[in-house]
């Protein structure tokens, strides 16, 4: 059975934060746990919470299978994993 293109995303992400390494990571700009990163633009305030939405790949530290990212908060100084 293939697995389907979140749980592949979901998977390499796991992966990837085993070997990420804490030393240089942004623990207060907004970054995603693993993998690619771009663009983070869209910042909204919808249903009282900020919204910031990013380009992400979450296969490899590269550009390539692109998703997006939304990071939500009631303040822009904390945020939160969308489930």
């Amino acid at each position: 059975m293939t697995q389907s293109r979140p749980d592949k995303a979901q998977k390499a992400l796991e992966e990837l934060c085993d070997h990420r390494g804490n030393t240089f990571y942004p623990h207060y700009h907004l970054a995603p746990r693993a993998g690619w990163m771009n663009d983070p633009n869209g910042l909204i305030w919808f249903n009282h919470r900020y919204h910031a939405f990013y380009q992400h790949n979450p296969l490899n530290e590269n550009w390539g299978a692109i998703h997006w990212g939304d990071r939500k908060s009631t303040r822009l100084n904390s945020s939160h994993k969308r489930s």
